[in-house]
Order: structure tokens, then C-alpha cells, then sequence
């Protein structure tokens, strides 16, 4: 995942999610420094498509496909850099039925939420495309056969302004 926001001194960072943790990148000198601010469990897939919404950067941690994935939101203000589990995550309370565990696969922002793909890349599993509307996770859908994952998701109004979600799912 990469994206923008800004920094403790207010300028812009570019932020990069690789297999081994969230890094900030400062782009404002002639060589660009950078800094691994959230180290992880090592994985390819943290921080898939990670976004900006309300202000703040959003970025899974994806462990395996029989562990939900922990969904993690920075915010800067005041010179401060804060990074905390968004509320409600899937890591904390219940957690998920194992049938619904697996990877963060997609993240988009849209309509002041965020929607997930999530899971379905193993058998007994079934791909989810969840949204947070800043309280909690809601399955708005699920994918009625195991083992296909929803690995693309994107947004749009155009034709009648009316906002609709579009995922694809794979299929072999």
C-alpha cells in the first residue's frame, strides 16, 4: 500500500506498506530518508491498498488465512503521530468465525466508510466485503462459494449520482 498524508512537522510524508511494517517517507530533501514507524508480523499482503479517510491513514495487518486481519489507524495532529486498532476491530472482542478469517485482500474509502474484502483464500473460507462506519465492522456481503477471494473493489456514481460498490472476485 502507498499513500499520502501528513507528517509530525505538517508536510506531506509519503507512507509505504511492505511485508515488514508501515515506513515514512521524506520527500522533501534532495535524498529521501526513511523510517519504518510500525514495524509487523511479516507478511506480503499488510497494508494492501491501505487509505485516507477522515483524515487519518487506515492499514491492515494480514497474519494468515485462519486469523482475521488487525486493522490499524493512524492520525497526526499537534506534532503527534498516534496509531491505534480502529474501534471495534476484528482482533478484539469475539473476533470472527473461522469460516470468515483470512487477509485483508482490499481497502477503499467511500460514502465516510471503509470497505474491506476479506478472507476467502482457503478452503472452509469465505470471501467478505465488510465497511466501518466509524463504530464497528459490518458484513455488508458475502461470497456464497469458498476459496474465491474478492481481490479488487472500486467505487462510482456516474450515470444517476447514486454511489455503488464493485468488487471482482477470483475466479481460478
Amino acid at each position: 500500500g502507498v499513500a499520502v498524508l501528513a507528517g509530525i512537522d505538517n508536510e506531506d510524508k509519503l507512507y509505504v506498506c511492505t511485508r515488514e511494517g508501515l515506513w515514512e517517507i521524506d520527500t522533501a530533501p534532495s535524498t529521501w530518508t526513511t523510517r519504518l514507524i510500525f514495524p509487523m508480523a511479516p507478511n506480503v499482503l499488510n497494508g494492501t491498498r491501505m487509505v485516507v479517510h477522515n483524515g487519518s491513514l487506515w492499514f491492515s495487518q494480514s497474519y494468515d488465512n485462519d486469523t482475521p486481519p488487525a486493522v490499524y489507524r493512524m492520525t497526526v495532529s499537534d506534532g503527534r503521530r498516534t496509531i491505534e486498532p480502529v474501534p471495534n476491530d476484528f482482533s478484539q472482542g469475539d473476533g470472527l468465525a473461522a469460516e470468515a478469517t483470512g487477509q485483508c485482500e482490499w481497502m477503499v474509502s467511500v460514502g465516510g466508510m471503509v470497505w474491506i474484502s476479506v478472507g476467502g483464500a482457503a478452503g472452509g473460507r469465505h470471501a467478505r466485503i465488510m465497511c466501518h462506519n466509524g463504530k464497528g465492522w459490518h458484513v455488508m456481503r458475502r461470497h456464497g462459494t469458498q476459496t474465491l477471494p474478492i481481490l479488487w473493489m472500486g467505487a462510482s456514481s456516474e450515470d444517476d449520482a447514486v454511489p455503488r460498490l464493485f468488487y471482482g472476485i477470483k475466479v481460478s
